[in-house]
């Protein structure tokens, strides 16, 4: 039973301290109920957890210590202490720890994405993509499928991160940071009808299509047909115009400013590159794209 509760407590941890002021508040819940249940190693575990995210990982270990004598071979103690060892910089006894973890009984998502991270970090990538496939298989989230895929990019494997963020699309109903993703593999493969049907597709389901039509015009241009390039970047032009003119906001003149200077407006692409910076100083596209034009060969 205690088992049992050890495991729910560590599962439901981050959404319950989400629905908390903050860790700080957690501690002094759990102090409390430490006090009134001081043999109750779910608490204890839970408190552990709050002072590794706090940085505090002298008292976590010390906390985790108490979570062993309380019930020694509880499997959401290897999971938080293999975070603890991570934390530490330890990945060895990170790994350890998650063996035992996944040596006795289900995988977890937590636990295969954090052996991965570990993985990564001893150059062992070939184990770590093989976690992260098993993570997404449990739960295809955007966050574990761009984790893969990115894996798969950083070592010249596109073949596999094509296929991996169209099996990713699908499982994650679409989710437009795993269509990008899609998309900037296809156009580095030269797979450039695949990555126009998908810049379509974002264009077709966007409420604002700016931003879609300036990324599928790079596209066509990509493939050499410069008018329908034109055509999407006037597009995108005329509906910046309009959003504009509602709400004026660095991103939008940011991409009106690249519409510009793709269409070989570059006097107009620079002012409102430089409006955009002075709406939002620190917004780097803007300041990026004002370097770039403001350089004799920038904009063309």
């Amino acid at each position: 039973m205690r088992s049992a509760l050890l495991g729910l407590a560590i599962i439901t941890l981050a959404a319950g301290a989400s629905a908390h002021a903050g860790p700080s508040a957690d501690l002094e819940r759990l102090g409390r109920a430490i006090a009134e249940r001081p043999s109750d190693p779910a608490l204890r575990l839970e408190r552990a957890s709050v002072l590794r995210r706090l940085g505090r990982l002298g008292q976590a270990a010390r906390e985790l210590q108490t979570v062993e004598r309380l019930e020694p071979t509880s499997r959401a103690l290897y999971l938080e202490r293999a975070q603890l060892w991570r934390d530490r910089g330890d990945a060895k006894r990170a790994l350890l720890d998650l063996d035992r973890y996944s040596s006795s009984g289900a995988p977890s998502v937590l636990a295969l994405r954090t052996r991965a991270e570990l993985l990564l970090a001893l150059r062992r990538p070939e184990e770590a993509w093989r976690d992260y496939d098993r993570a997404v298989a449990l739960a295809p989230s955007p966050e574990l499928i761009l984790a893969r895929g990115q894996l798969d990019e950083q070592r010249g494997n596109l073949e596999r991160a094509a296929r991996g963020y169209l099996d990713g699309l699908e499982r994650a109903h679409g989710a437009v940071v795993i269509r990008l993703a899609l998309i900037r593999v296809e156009r580095a493969r030269g797979q450039l009808d695949s990555a126009l049907t998908h810049a379509s597709a974002l264009v077709a389901s966007a409420g604002v299509r700016a931003e879609y039509l300036l990324l599928r015009a790079e596209i066509h241009e990509q493939a050499g047909r410069p008018g329908p390039a034109r055509a999407d970047r006037s597009s995108a032009l005329a509906e910046l115009d309009v959003v504009l003119r509602a709400r004026s906001t660095a991103l939008h003149h940011t991409a009106r400013a690249r519409a510009l200077a793709a269409l070989a407006r570059r006097d107009e692409a620079l002012r409102a590159a430089r409006h955009a910076l002075r709406l939002s100083p620190k917004y780097e596209p803007a300041r990026a794209l004002v370097r770039e034009l403001s350089s004799p060969e920038g904009g063309g």
